[in-house]
C-alpha cells in the first residue's frame, strides 16, 4: 500500500521506517516480514519485506499469513469482555465454579480461587504450561487432557499477588468460556470477533484456505544463512493462548479497534477497560491490563501491546490509543527482538508527526466572553488558595497539587459554573456565586466555599 497520499510529513516517516526495516533484514535479523500502519481508524500503510520461503524466493507480502503465536491472547480476552457485558459472566467468578469437574490448583490456604480476571491477567500464579511435556516433541495434546494434568500443575503464588505469564493460564480461561458461552473456543473467536472485525484472511487455527499464504518459519540464525526451517505447529490444547493464523492488514482491524467507539466487537468503555492495568510492576514502567500489556515511554506516553512467538514466527502489536496510532509487525523469524525494536521505532518516528499533525488541525476555541472578567480573582478556603485567571484568551484555575501549580482548564456548564478538567478536583463543578450587589465574592469547587481575598 503506497504511503505517497498521506500528509508528507506522515509520508517521511513511513519512508524512513520504511529504510530502517530494508536495513534490518539486509543484515539478516529475519527472512521476511509483513508491517501495517493504523491511524484513527484506517490502515494508511502496509508491506512486505524480504521474504516468506527462503526455499522458493517467494515474497513476502502485505497478503501473507503467519502464525502470531500468543497475540492470540487478545481475542480469547476480548471474547471474556464479550461474555461478561452480555451478563454470563463476571471477571471476579471463581473458574471452578465454572468447570466444577477440573481439579482447579488451590496450592495456597487462606488466599482466594483463581478468578477469570486473574488468569487473564496473568496474576493466577499457575506455571508457565502444564506439566505434559510438549514443547520439546511439539506434540501438543488437547485441551481435555491439560484440564485433566491440573492436579498434578504447580501454583507457585497465590493469586492476584505476582504477574505470572501463563499459557495454561490462558487455556484454562479458553475453556471456561467455551463452556460460558455454549460454542467451541474457534468457532466463539471466529462468529463474535474475526468476523464482525472482517478478518476474512485469518483464523483462530490454521485453515485450508490460509495455507498457500503462509510463510515458512524459521531458526533465528546462528552465524550461517539460511537459517534453518522449522516445522509447523499444531498447538492444541493451548490454542486459547497461541494459535491464530493472520496476516498483517486483519490485524490491523484489531488495532483499529482500539480507539474511540469504533470497535464493532465491545462497547468504548469495555475497550478501554482493557486497557487499564489489573498489575503493576514495582518501578511502575509496566502493567498488564485485560490481555493487553501496558508499557510506559522514557517519554512518560503509555502505550499497550502484546507479542506472540511460536518455532518459526515472532510478532507484535504495539498501539498509542491516545495517538490513535498502532503498528503491526510480523515475522517469519525467531528473533522475539525484531518486532520489538522496529514497532518501538515505528511509534517513535510517527507518534511526534501525528501529533503536530492533530495540532495543527485543531479549531481553536474562542475567546472567553469579556463577560468573563468578572470572574478573575485569588480565592481562598481553610486549606488553600486557589486563582482565576485569563490565559491565552481561555479562563483557567491555578490550583495547587502538591508539587507545584497546576493549570485547570475551565469548561462552561450553566450560568455561572465551569466542570473542571484536572487536577485533584477533576470533574467537580466550579460555581461562582453573587452577592446581594451583583458581584461575584464566593466560588464553589464541588462542595468547598472559597472566598474572594
Amino acid at each position: 500500500m503506497p504511503y505517497t497520499s498521506l500528509a508528507p510529513e506522515l509520508g517521511a516517516a513511513l519512508s524512513l521506517l520504511s529504510a530502517r526495516i530494508e536495513a534490518d533484514l539486509a543484515m539478516h535479523v529475519a527472512p521476511g516480514l509483513s508491517i501495517a500502519v493504523v491511524h484513527e481508524q484506517a490502515m494508511i500503510w502496509s508491506e512486505g519485506f524480504g521474504q516468506a520461503d527462503l526455499g522458493t524466493g517467494a515474497p513476502a507480502t502485505s497478503d501473507t499469513v503467519y502464525a502470531v503465536g500468543s497475540i492470540t491472547k487478545l481475542f480469547t480476552a476480548t471474547l471474556l469482555m464479550q461474555l461478561r457485558d452480555a451478563g454470563k459472566l463476571r471477571l471476579d467468578d471463581p473458574v471452578q465454579d465454572i468447570l466444577p469437574e477440573v481439579p482447579v490448583p488451590r496450592r495456597h490456604p487462606g488466599h482466594p480461587p483463581i478468578t477469570l480476571r486473574h488468569l487473564v491477567s496473568h496474576t493466577s500464579g499457575l506455571a508457565k504450561d502444564s506439566p505434559v511435556g510438549y514443547w520439546d516433541s511439539v506434540e501438543f495434546p488437547p485441551v481435555e487432557r491439560l484440564m485433566s494434568e491440573l492436579a498434578n500443575t504447580e501454583q507457585p503464588y497465590p493469586p492476584g499477588v505476582q504477574w505470572k505469564y501463563s499459557n495454561l493460564g490462558i487455556a484454562l480461561l479458553g475453556y471456561a468460556l467455551s463452556r460460558v458461552g455454549g460454542a467451541a473456543w474457534e468457532d466463539a473467536i471466529a462468529a463474535r470477533i474475526m468476523a464482525p472485525l472482517g478478518m476474512s484472511a485469518s483464523a483462530p487455527k490454521l485453515a485450508a484456505a490460509q495455507r498457500a499464504h503462509l510463510a515458512k518459519g524459521y531458526a533465528r540464525p546462528t552465524g550461517d544463512w539460511p537459517p534453518t526451517l522449522l516445522a509447523h505447529q499444531d498447538l492444541g490444547g493451548i490454542s486459547a493462548g497461541g494459535s491464530m493464523h493472520a496476516t498483517a492488514p486483519d490485524m490491523a482491524k484489531l488495532v483499529a479497534a482500539q480507539f474511540g467507539d469504533a470497535s464493532p466487537v465491545l462497547a468504548g468503555a469495555s475497550v478501554a477497560e482493557m486497557h487499564r492495568p489489573i498489575w503493576v510492576a514495582p518501578d511502575w514502567s509496566w502493567g498488564q491490563g485485560i490481555g493487553w500489556r501496558i508499557r510506559r515511554t522514557p517519554q512518560c506516553d503509555t502505550r499497550v501491546e502484546h507479542g506472540g512467538g511460536v518455532h518459526g514466527f515472532t510478532c507484535r502489536v504495539l498501539v498509542s490509543v491516545p495517538d490513535q496510532l498502532g503498528v503491526v509487525v510480523f515475522t517469519n523469524g525467531s528473533d522475539g527482538n525484531v518486532g520489538v525494536d522496529l514497532t518501538n521505532h515505528a511509534l517513535d518516528l510517527l507518534v511526534p508527526v501525528a501529533r503536530r499533525i492533530a495540532a495543527r488541525a485543531a479549531v481553536k476555541p474562542a475567546p472567553m466572553p469579556v463577560e468573563w472578567d468578572r470572574y478573575l480573582g485569588r480565592y481562598r478556603w481553610v486549606l488553600g488558595d486557589m486563582e482565576i485567571v485569563r490565559r491565552d484568551g481561555q479562563l483557567v484555575m491555578l490550583a495547587p497539587d502538591g508539587e507545584g501549580t497546576e493549570t485547570v482548564a475551565l469548561v462552561p456548564d450553566g450560568a455561572h459554573a465551569f466542570r473542571l478538567s484536572g487536577s485533584q478536583v477533576r470533574g467537580e463543578l466550579l460555581r461562582f456565586v453573587p452577592d446581594n450587589a451583583g458581584a461575584f465574592s464566593r466560588a464553589w469547587v464541588g462542595p468547598h466555599p472559597h472566598d474572594r481575598i
